[in-house]
């Protein structure tokens, strides 16, 4: 049996605007789900809730999974993207729990 894959999404407004990575500990148990051997991540920007968002590329959103830690990072890939300060930012990722098909 396959695993049960499930969509997260995590939502922050950053204080001040940053181009640094973003980590995110999965619990245990659970694992990232990957294409071609690559997590997939989709990013979506907003000023305020119900505003036009802004998604991201798929090309510069960089999501790398270290499957000792069981963490992901999430960076802009690109010098025209950022954590923008005051905007509210949406990350959305697959997620299975391999125990629970």
């Amino acid at each position: 049996d396959n695993p049960v894959e499930n969509p997260v999404a995590i939502r922050f407004r950053p204080a001040r605007t940053s181009a640094g990575m973003l980590a995110i500990d999965l619990p245990a148990g659970f694992v990232a789900v990957l294409n071609e051997g690559a997590c997939v991540a989709t990013v979506e920007q907003a000023h305020f809730t119900g505003e036009q968002v802004v998604r991201w590329p798929t090309q510069v959103v960089v999501c790398e999974v270290d499957l000792n830690q069981l963490q992901l990072t999430f960076a802009p890939g690109k010098a025209s993207y950022h954590w923008e300060a005051g905007r509210l930012h949406t990350i959305e990722i697959m997620v299975a729990n391999p125990e629970v098909a």
